[in-house]
């Protein structure tokens, strides 16, 4: 049987997308009196395209909103980066609850304390 028949396909440089792969190694005896083989330091790297998703969106609640970016597809919790868009007011911004799929968004003044209902936020979720 060749590789093709067994499902095996040569290795083609580019972007490809999978969810799991497999690795065949061809090991060849040069010691064929020693039947044991010892694999040490096996290392092998995939770099995974990180993907971005970007919005400016409205806190219309002073206790925070849900951005859904589920459409994205991350496998792990992306790196989420948010600023407030009002430039006259001094405001923080807090990120929490963050998942693969949404993350919840409050406004605080940064003077006061006291969460805003009225501010718009520039987020960005960046992962895999």
């Amino acid at each position: 049987t060749t590789n093709s028949q067994l499902g095996w396909k040569n290795y083609v440089a580019g972007q490809l997308d999978f969810r799991y792969m497999q690795i065949k190694i061809e090991l060849f005896n040069k010691l064929p009196s020693q039947p044991e083989v010892l694999l040490t330091d096996f290392m092998y790297e995939v770099d995974v395209v990180k993907k971005t998703f970007s919005k400016v969106v409205v806190v219309n609640s002073t206790s925070g909103v849900s951005v859904d970016y589920s459409h994205i597809g991350y496998l792990q919790v992306p790196t989420i980066s948010a600023t407030s868009t009002n430039s006259a007011l001094s405001c923080s911004v807090s990120i929490y609850n963050a998942t693969t799929t949404a993350c919840s968004v409050k406004v605080f003044n940064s003077v006061t304390g006291a969460a805003i209902s009225t501010e718009s936020v520039h987020l960005t979720a960046i992962g895999i």
